[in-house]
């Protein structure tokens, strides 16, 4: 039933605000901004047309990027953030320095939902784990020609179910040559199942060759790519996906 609950309460927000974001990875929100902080908000007020909340803040822990006094919210579609509250910000730098994100960013309030709240801080808790584990080891601009696998189906192959799994992440680094062809890839950090992660890194290297609307990239580069691992819940069988 908590399972439930707290997908019912991440969809609320879409509802009541009459429009819907396309859920991304935790890895494309933290690629594609220039700002990842955890922040408590002790001050709010609108510009002057009403288009943007400046928020006052103080910083918890900074994930990529510097520190800032004040961050801005796009007040599209009644989007708006409550003095007090503390949240978890992705945002990409805006007028004057000044940090900005809109209801699609990924940034999400941390401190709600009260009825759902240990699935809900567990889904936090992996979240700021995984970003301590992209900063400790300097990703922050692990993807600058976004590219991206292609899509192994790993979530839906039984072949990844069912396994008993401590680890909640296995992150790996894949080469790209200029063509777009794969070279070496390496485990940042394993599932501490054997055999999954074993399975896992075979998956990964039958594939050979980045997809993508390019022909090829100027220099080689080399490509983070993240896999979460979800434990069974009533008749569901464990399972591992890039969606967090």
């Amino acid at each position: 039933m908590n399972h439930i609950l707290f997908f019912l309460f991440t969809l609320l927000p879409v509802q009541a605000l009459g429009f819907e974001c396309i859920p991304a990875p935790l890895l494309y929100y933290y690629q594609e901004s220039d700002f990842v902080s955890v922040v408590k908000v002790v001050g709010v007020k609108f510009t002057q047309n009403r288009e943007h909340q400046q928020l006052k803040v103080e910083i918890v822990q900074v994930y990529k990027g510097k520190e800032v006094p004040f961050i801005r919210v796009k007040t599209a579609s009644k989007f708006y953030v409550a003095e007090g509250s503390t949240w978890l910000i992705f945002a990409s730098m805006g007028d004057k320095g000044v940090p900005t994100f809109g209801y699609c960013s990924g940034s999400q309030q941390i401190d709600q939902y009260p009825n759902a709240a240990k699935n809900y801080k567990r889904h936090i808790d992996l979240k700021l784990e995984v970003l301590s584990f992209l900063k400790k080891n300097k990703l922050e601009n692990s993807n600058s020609y976004q590219l991206n696998l292609p899509d192994v189906g790993i979530h839906t192959d039984t072949i990844f179910q069912n396994f008993e799994n401590q680890n909640r992440f296995a992150v790996y680094q894949v080469d790209v040559n200029e063509d777009l062809s794969l070279g070496k890839i390496t485990t940042l950090q394993a599932f501490d199942n054997p055999k999954l992660d074993q399975l896992l890194s075979e998956r990964l290297r039958k594939y050979d060759h980045i997809y993508t609307n390019r022909e090829s990239i100027p220099t080689k580069t080399k490509l983070v790519v993240i896999y979460y691992y979800h434990p069974a819940g009533g008749n569901h069988p464990s399972y591992i996906s890039d969606m967090n």
